[in-house]
């Protein structure tokens, strides 16, 4: 199995109604691509101040690095990327980190 994690920076200027739908988008994938087999998503609750003003996160499972791969290549993805999430980021592709591991 495989945990794909991603924290987000947003801009200041990015709405709650934004950030939703960003989550949403996210949220449909599991349906529309088959090899995402769960997803969850979340805004910072930690104490320790730690996170660098990454304040949102999401994290998808796959079963293999071939279904990971898959949807990474999937069009949708690549769309919700472009369209919804980059967007969103305070610094472009500096606002945005991934963490893949297997377990």
């Amino acid at each position: 199995m495989i945990k794909h994690i991603v924290l987000l920076e947003f801009k200041p200027s990015a709405t709650s109604e934004e950030i939703t739908h960003l989550f949403f988008k996210l949220s449909i994938l599991q349906g529309h691509i088959s090899s995402v087999r769960s997803f969850s998503y979340g805004q910072n609750t930690s104490p320790e101040q730690l996170n660098k003003g990454f304040n949102h996160a999401f994290i998808m499972e796959f079963e293999n690095t071939a279904s990971r791969d898959a949807y990474l290549a999937h069009p949708e993805h690549k769309n919700v990327a472009q369209q919804v999430i980059f967007p969103l980021l305070r610094r472009g592709k500096d606002s945005i980190i991934v963490l893949d591991y297997e377990f």
